[in-house]
């Protein structure tokens, strides 16, 4: 958040956790220093010279995801007229222009992929979340 970037360029933090387009004017200007991507591999671009966690000995990987969510009783065929033009959208200029800009990676996936990542990162966060006994 800005707020946390203020604290940390005030000194009255000593370190924050961001997304890293957040950051990047900071970062190329020199006002601070990113430690690390919790991203599978190495950014493009200015964040090409920073290591991710698992390049430091740490299996660290973390997405910053939106999803776009429709009311439970939408049918097969509303799901399917989305899911194309979201997949036509992940395919245009305008947005590789915006990926670029903003220092995204396109990872669209489909209606099936997003329930498949989903459950997945469920199932991560309740087990960590378990292991520090904040959930059965």
């Amino acid at each position: 958040s800005a707020e946390s970037v203020t604290a940390l360029l005030g000194g009255h933090v000593d370190l924050v956790t961001s997304g890293a387009s957040f950051l990047a004017g900071q970062f190329r200007q020199g006002t601070l220093r990113l430690l690390a991507l919790a991203a599978p591999r190495r950014g493009a671009g200015v964040l090409a010279t920073v290591p991710t966690w698992r390049e430091q000995g740490h299996d660290i990987v973390s997405d910053n995801f939106r999803n776009v969510l429709a009311p439970a009783g939408i049918d097969a065929q509303q799901v399917r007229y989305w899911e194309d033009a979201f997949a036509k959208l992940a395919r245009t200029d305008e947005w590789r222009k915006d990926l670029e800009a903003n220092l995204w990676e396109n990872t669209y996936m489909s209606s099936s992929e997003s329930r498949k990542y989903l459950d997945a990162q469920y199932a991560q966060l309740r087990q960590i979340l378990a292991d520090l006994g904040l959930a059965k």
